[in-house]
């Protein structure tokens, strides 16, 4: 998954300074039975200390330590674009303070496995584990003939929309790319209100807008053709995609400077009712429905990126299965990681459709009632669809997701030059 949940960086720094970075930084404590405890150096990305997430994760390492005595757990958090460049520099080497970590499938995890850095967990996982999974749902840790990592769960892409606003201004939910522009123009009259916030300023935001118009545009099977190399980037629609966001943006349907701010401003003004729109994934219902400054949670209608083409498929989706927690093929501690890396991911997937942070991976039943109200009409739709297409960055190599990030955010810089961009493209993806 993308990476998904990201968070103040300023949080993320915090908490890495309460945590240590490295392992110099471990405290040293003692087992009953007198031995020093092994120490696990965990690296993720749950550091808002009011996230369901956040709260439910730490719950879980705190039980974790209970039910093993002779076990520590060291946490060390950061925001998603610290937190790559930290796992890239500590993977340049061998990553010495990581004995467990969060990461994404496939492209990422292929580049690790590809380095020799990342444990294959078959000989360790515990068992029963993986008779507890969904079919299908590790097919994105699988590479060769080894797994590499348990699923969380899956998430989609979503738009979310403030049904109130939408009335205020007389605009419908849009369908379609043209009923789309309809209801941006018309939420543009109202005062202080941003049709469809972005939060652009996090690249992998601006890249999720347009991965939607041009998942619309081509379909699915070309996106993912594209995506491992058996297709150019030179489809007419991606251009047209890329076409379709600068239109958004010319028409201010995402703001004066979508820029500017990034994922928590645009999530804060959503759920402020500055904003009638947001894209962002389906993690977000869960922060809707239990944020004590949402304004928004009783007024939310959830639907997919409108469709541009007529004939488009309708069950295409972004999102899937696409992180967990990996090991470090370097850990002193293989098999203690490789278990603690399938408790958590079990905890945090059995918890996901409750939390209304994504679709469980794990073979769990959840009451209704126990679903967060803006999450519940989430699974039908999240039922509904077939094909996926995870986010870009999460399965190109570094090079061409930067670029890919880079580009997706010119288009919305005001001076946006589609050739380089389909230029740009096409030379970093030939070079992958």
């Amino acid at each position: 998954m993308k990476t998904r949940w990201k968070k103040a960086a300023a949080l993320g720094m915090a908490a890495l300074m309460m945590t240590g970075a490295a392992a110099g930084c471990q405290k040293k404590e003692s087992a009953p039975d007198g031995t020093e405890k092994i120490v696990l150096n965990v690296w993720h990305q749950w550091t808002d200390p009011n996230s369901s997430l956040t709260q439910t994760f730490q719950t879980a390492v705190e039980d974790y330590e209970k039910e093993h005595d002779t076990i520590d757990i060291e946490l060390h958090g950061l925001d998603t674009d610290s937190y790559k460049t930290k796992m890239s520099t500590e993977f340049a080497g061998n990553a010495k303070g990581v004995d467990v970590f969060y990461y994404w499938a496939p492209g990422k995890l292929k580049q690790l496995v590809n380095a020799d850095k990342v444990l294959a967990v078959d000989e360790y996982l515990p068992d029963g584990a993986l008779d507890r999974v969904k079919e299908g749902s590790t097919r994105s840790f699988e590479l060769g003939d080894s797994l590499y990592g348990l699923p969380i769960d899956s998430y989609m892409m979503i738009l979310y929309c403030n049904t109130d606003l939408f009335a205020q201004a007389g605009a419908e939910i849009p369908t379609d790319y043209e009923s789309l522009l309809e209801a941006g123009e018309k939420l543009a009259q109202l005062e202080g209100v941003t049709p469809l916030a972005v939060g652009a300023k996090d690249g992998w935001l601006a890249a999720s807008l347009y991965e939607a118009v041009a998942l619309r545009e081509v379909g699915a099977d070309t996106v993912n053709q594209i995506l491992l190399g058996e297709q150019e980037f030179t489809d007419a629609g991606l251009e047209e995609a890329a076409k379709k966001v600068v239109e958004l943006y010319d028409k201010g349907i995402l703001g004066k400077n979508p820029l500017e701010d990034g994922e928590a401003e645009a999530n804060a003004d959503f759920l402020n009712e500055k904003a009638a729109m947001t894209l962002n994934g389906s993690w977000f219902a869960g922060t809707i429905d239990t944020d004590p400054d949402s304004a928004v949670k009783e007024h939310v209608t959830a639907v997919t990126f409108p469709m541009t083409k007529a004939d488009g498929n309708a069950k295409d989706f972004a999102g899937g299965a696409n992180s967990s927690f990996f090991v470090n093929k370097n850990t002193e501690y293989p098999k203690e990681s490789v278990e603690f890396a399938a408790y958590i991911a079990e905890q945090m997937g059995s918890r996901a459709t409750e939390l209304g942070t994504g679709f469980s991976s794990w073979n769990v039943e959840t009451d209704a009632e126990d679903i967060t109200p803006t999450f519940v009409p989430m699974i039908d739709l999240f039922n509904s669809v077939e094909n996926g297409v995870l986010n870009w960055d999460s399965t190109l190599d570094a090079n061409a997701a930067s670029v890919h990030l880079e580009q997706s955010q010119a288009l919305l810089s005001g001076s946006a030059d589609l050739e380089a961009f389909m230029q740009a493209h096409q030379e970093a993806l030939a070079s992958e």
